[in-house]
């Protein structure tokens, strides 16, 4: 089948090979990397075309360039991240924030802020605009705040970001929706769900994130029919198992299954005095509080006793031995 390879078709193809077997070359340019099934390229940010061999227009970038910039038309915008490069003359977000011009004095003697007219005239404190902080309004907002002093709160869902001026959501990879809230529709993913999925398997989904195909936590492969390898588990086999002292772990909730002798979450414990067994949940039946094996329960005597349950005295039988 396309993308896998081995006698059982459970290894999947390696970088830069694609199809039946593994046996095409991928021929993206650039960084591009291509699906092991069908070979299409999945462009970095900054490129786009069939095998990625075009460079954003100055208006586009991101990842297949699918994202618009949002700089002023005069000025230009990282074709990678979409940060826009600003004169000196201007910042901001877009470059929309002109600097005062050092020709015009009343700015520059006057206001110490970095944008024209901005101080109050009796004050001199400087009147920064939405999105800006700070003595001389040269700070972005915190992460988290927007607006006028940075004083309100963005209200996207899961801590997404919001634009500092504005508080408009900007939806991370998986969600969309005016707080980002909503989790992508079946069939697409990434950033503001604007990605579509290519066809899984089985009818299986696409991870809203990655575009991975998903399979139920704890099953891998083509077919969703393995299971994690010893040591992870979850949704693509992704999540390392935290248990400790040789404990396993279940492939599809991560719960620790410790050995005996051990108990907790995480196995982490050793048995309490008096306690034995898986999860320590049997108690100890030694004479004397003589302590006992807590993986077997067996009980470790004192040299003064012996027997099975050290309820033996030594002193005594030598003496009855006398007798």
């Amino acid at each position: 089948m396309p993308g896998w390879r081995g006698i059982n078709c459970d290894e999947r193809c390696p970088s830069q090979t694609y199809g039946p077997n593994c046996n095409q070359v991928c021929q993206c340019l650039n960084g591009g990397k291509c699906h092991p099934e069908n070979g299409i390229c999945q462009c970095p940010a900054g490129r786009h075309g069939d095998v990625c061999e075009l460079t954003c227009p100055p208006d586009k970038y991101g990842p297949n360039c699918l994202h618009n910039c949002i700089c002023k038309a005069t000025e230009k915008c990282d074709l990678k991240t979409g940060e826009c490069t600003c004169p000196k003359s201007a910042f901001g977000l877009s470059c929309e924030i002109k600097n005062c011009d050092s020709k015009e004095s009343d700015c520059r003697q006057d206001c110490q802020c970095s944008i024209k007219k901005s101080c109050n005239q009796v004050t001199g404190k400087c009147q920064c605009k939405p999105g800006l902080r700070g003595p001389q309004c040269l700070q972005m907002c915190e992460f988290g705040n927007f607006g006028l002093d940075c004083k309100q709160k963005c209200r996207c869902a899961n801590g997404e970001p919001c634009n500092p001026v504005d508080g408009t959501c900007l939806c991370l990879s998986g969600f969309t929706g005016i707080l980002c809230d909503q989790v992508c529709a079946k069939g697409w993913y990434g950033p503001n769900c604007k990605l579509k999925c290519l066809v899984c398997n089985r009818n299986k989904t696409c991870h809203p994130q990655t575009g991975q195909c998903s399979c139920e936590a704890g099953l891998i492969n083509y077919d969703c029919k393995g299971q994690c390898p010893s040591g992870y588990y979850g949704p693509l086999c992704q999540q390392a198992c935290q248990c400790m002292h040789g404990a396993s772990c279940n492939p599809s909730t991560g719960a620790c299954q410790c050995l005996s002798g051990f108990y907790g979450a995480l196995c982490q414990f050793r048995c309490p005095n008096n306690f034995y067994g898986a999860n320590c949940q049997h108690r100890c039946k030694c004479f004397h509080n003589s302590p006992c094996n807590p993986v077997t329960g067996h009980c470790v005597c004192p040299k003064k006793l012996s027997g099975r349950f050290c309820e033996v005295s030594v002193i005594n039988r030598l003496k009855l031995s006398f007798i």
